[in-house]
């Protein structure tokens, strides 16, 4: 996708969709259902939730490592990145 949020030439038509389900606050993952009453809905998918949590975490952690030893656009860039994980995981 270029920074003007349209699809590059090459890339795949979904992408654009794939980035706006991402950080889209309502998007579910496919099998959620927020109209269970089953308890055992509600432990799976905490447990989902978490390990998405986490494994963002660990991704952020380590982008801000790596940032550190980065100059000039790359620097621009991976802070997009990071900002992209930042509202993914806050979702």
């Amino acid at each position: 996708m270029t920074r003007s949020g349209c699809a590059a030439a090459g890339e795949p038509p979904h992408m654009a969709n794939d980035l706006a389900q991402a950080v889209d606050r309502e998007t579910l993952l496919p099998g959620e259902d927020p109209e269970s009453t089953d308890p055992a809905d509600g432990v799976r998918w905490v447990r989902v939730y978490r390990d998405l949590i986490e494994l963002t975490t660990v991704l952020l952690e380590r982008t801000e490592s790596a940032l550190k030893t980065m100059r000039g656009d790359a620097v621009r860039e991976a802070g997009l990145d990071q900002r992209l994980l930042r509202i993914q995981r806050e979702r």
